[in-house]
């Protein structure tokens, strides 16, 4: 099967009629792709959440969208920390972000969800930024008091006095020093928590000096408060009626392989679709990315092994590719290799593994139809064999 990308003519939807003497341009030879034990059907329907524990998660991937990048708050913060972005679904998931002792003291107040994002800027700046939700605003602001006691006891000095944070009288927050010398211009931690209708606001900044980083979270929450103030969450009682994959594009996204003798691993919580600000929380260059999904019309992504970007035509889609490879490119100190066989219009890049100065990352970058594609992977023939199998899945659409 001969598939054209772009502008080539076609006498039925996805398939060019074959040139004498070779393929159209831009054509792709969908028989010849190689996609190695990759799966190239589409999942089934997903139905409902049917269970109130995955609508929890639907919803938080939802909420997403309306929580604040910490590049919103200080463009150096892009760098993607330790955890990245994280779908909360419970209160042992909140000790990802937060110290043990806090994450104790959330299991007492019927925690619904969250999410969280953290970036860092290469030196002494980190933020996290997480917003939580309880039943009511009375568990939320019985789980500040809780978290902050409980953060406080982190302090080496139980006689220190709490930190302020400009602007918000409501938020209680707590310092750690990392630094054993003592005085005012040391690098610090803060945890702040703040109440908020029936969310809990939490930042964790670590900056240089306590002056930065309690501006760092003035900051976060001059943008999160207005922010979460637009967000409709479902109420509780309607998780299990939800849609797992409303339009489809989760099913169509390459899932993780299953290897023989392999059990399944447990069902990853950031798996599924998302809009387009959230994301981004996902994304290395999240301010580069966004312009790019802007200038596509982009309306949901779908984050599994792959990760899939529904445009509003082809042509969009196909852009939207290239301006991702450039993205990468120019924020990853990567180089192009080879794209694709018989995928004429993909682009691959070699990259630095973020996690291992040594070690590359590989990426590569396709369009098919309204989709624009991005895969990651440490291998390069795995990354070549992922996108052909992508394509394959969303022809199948």
């Amino acid at each position: 099967m001969l598939v054209a990308v772009g502008g080539c003519a076609h006498s039925e939807t996805g398939i060019a009629a074959k040139a004498p003497g070779g393929l159209p341009h831009g054509a792709v030879d969908v028989e010849l792709l190689s996609t190695g034990t990759f799966p190239t059907q589409p999942l089934p329907a997903l139905g409902l959440a049917a269970t109130a524990s995955v609508g929890a998660l639907i919803d938080a991937r939802r909420m997403a969208d309306y929580v604040v990048g910490p590049w919103q708050v200080d463009p150096a913060l892009v760098v993607p920390g330790a955890n990245r972005a994280i779908t909360l679904k419970d209160a042992d998931s909140v000790d990802l972000i937060e110290p043990l002792e806090v994450a104790n003291a959330v299991r007492a107040h019927n925690l619904i969800n969250g999410f969280a994002s953290d970036r860092q800027d290469g030196g002494q700046g980190r933020l996290v930024n997480a917003v939580l939700r309880f039943p009511d605003p009375q568990s939320a602001a019985t789980a500040v008091h809780d978290m902050a006691a409980a953060s406080r006891s982190q302090q080496t000095d139980a006689t220190a006095p709490a930190v302020l944070i400009p602007g918000y009288t409501e938020a209680r927050a707590s310092a750690v020093s990392s630094s054993l010398d003592s005085g005012a211009d040391q690098p610090v931690t803060v945890y702040s928590y703040t109440p908020h209708g029936v969310y809990v606001l939490c930042q964790i900044a670590h900056a240089p000096n306590l002056d930065t980083a309690t501006t760092l979270i003035t900051r976060t929450l001059d943008l999160q408060v207005p922010l979460i103030d637009q967000f409709v969450p479902t109420d509780p009682a309607d998780f299990a009626g939800l849609a797992a994959d409303p339009t489809g594009l989760l099913a169509h996204t390459l899932p993780s392989p299953l290897w023989p003798g392999e059990l399944p691993a447990p069902p990853n919580p950031n798996v599924g679709v998302y809009l387009p600000h959230g994301a981004l929380h996902f994304q290395d260059a999240p301010p580069d990315v966004s312009g790019a999904l802007s200038g596509a019309g982009v309306r949901a992504v779908s984050y599994y092994t792959t990760t899939v970007f529904q445009a509003h035509d082809p042509a969009a889609a196909a852009q939207l590719a290239d301006d991702l490879a450039d993205i990468a490119i120019r924020t990853q100190q990567a180089a192009s290799i080879n794209g694709v066989d018989f995928m004429p219009a993909s682009r691959c890049i070699q990259g630095k593994s973020p996690s291992a100065a040594t070690t590359s990352e590989y990426y590569c970058f396709a369009s098919v139809d309204t989709f624009a594609f991005e895969v990651h992977s440490a291998d390069p023939t795995g990354a070549r064999e992922q996108t052909a199998a992508q394509y394959k899945i969303l022809l199948a659409r």
